[in-house]
């Protein structure tokens, strides 16, 4: 698998400047930062370039561990998630975590022998348990029952029809790509005492050379040979964001601030919701073209 790895996400926040009007620079968008999380709830891992298929990115959350009624065990019930790991070596996923022997998963995925039924958030779809010592290694480190469980090329979990009909998605909150502009996080980042990173929002797409949050606009968008339609904003944000990603521990902030000006209809909306229109390549730094805009997403008006 052709791809320039970059390493896993635990980096310190930028200090934010001021926001980018129309009295500076033209805004130029380009993809600034591309990362996919192959294990639902953990790490990240960035690229340099990687595959879009019908999941969205290739690997992208195809793996989760299920709890032994079949519901997911991510940074929501166990925020320790934080602390794994992750790399990318030839052909095996590298997980490490603290006080844990590493742990190698192929990233062909297991074969179809030990299939069982998980609720996807929300959906029910069938997965494939990953064989060996996997679900004891994550058992010991999380001190819960789980299984380790692979998403195959065939998996068949949709989005919302009503959405975004006939595209698939893995263990994903819902959606395959998740979209934030760095300039919203920028501006968050003046209103907290302590400025947070965007390993807190887990997107896949960092764009940046816009003004804050100007991806709510945003309808379809040309990244490379790639399109993509931005379908729905992340608007039902859980309490992840709050996990500290350095310490797996649960605080107050960035949401409590997040809310008091970007709540909607009793939910806190940041970032966008993205399906694939094809597959290919796409590489970090390719400027985005806005093929289709309209009224913002939610509409919360704006500050600028």
């Amino acid at each position: 698998m052709a791809s320039t790895l970059e390493g896993s996400q635990n980096r310190r926040p930028v200090a934010y400047v001021g926001p980018m009007t129309s009295a500076d620079q033209p805004p130029r968008p380009k993809l600034a930062e591309l990362w996919l999380y192959p294990l639902k709830g953990a790490r990240g891992v960035s690229v340099r370039d990687w595959t879009i298929d019908a999941f969205g990115l290739h690997l992208d959350r195809r793996w989760m561990l299920a709890a032994p009624d079949g519901s997911p065990i991510y940074q929501r019930t166990h925020a320790k998630m934080a602390l794994i790991d992750l790399a990318i070596d030839a052909d095996y996923l590298r997980l490490e975590a603290p006080g844990m022997t590493a742990l190698r998963l192929p990233l062909a995925g297991p074969g179809a022998d030990a299939a069982i039924t998980v609720n996807a958030f929300g959906s029910r779809v069938s997965a494939h348990v990953v064989p060996g010592d996997a679900s004891a290694w994550f058992a010991a480190f999380l001190g819960t029952p789980c299984a380790l469980v692979h998403m195959p090329d065939d998996g068949e979990r949709f989005v919302d029809p009503d959405v975004a009909p006939g595209h698939r998605t893995s263990f994903t909150n819902g959606y395959p790509i998740h979209l934030v502009s760095q300039e919203a996080l920028d501006h968050l980042n003046t209103k907290l005492e302590s400025p947070v990173g965007m390993s807190r929002f887990r997107a896949n797409f960092v764009v940046s050379g816009v003004i804050p949050h100007q991806e709510d606009r945003w309808r379809r968008i040309k990244i490379g040979d790639l399109q993509f339609e931005i379908v729905k904003p992340c608007d039902h944000r859980c309490g992840v964001p709050n996990v500290d990603p350095a310490t797996g521990q649960w605080e107050t902030e960035p949401l409590r601030t997040l809310a008091t000006y970007r709540r909607h209809a009793k939910h806190v909306s940041f970032g966008q919701n993205l399906v694939p229109v094809g597959g290919g390549r796409i590489e970090r730094d390719q400027p985005i073209e806005i093929l289709a805009t309209g009224p913002p997403r939610p509409p919360l008006g704006s500050e600028f």
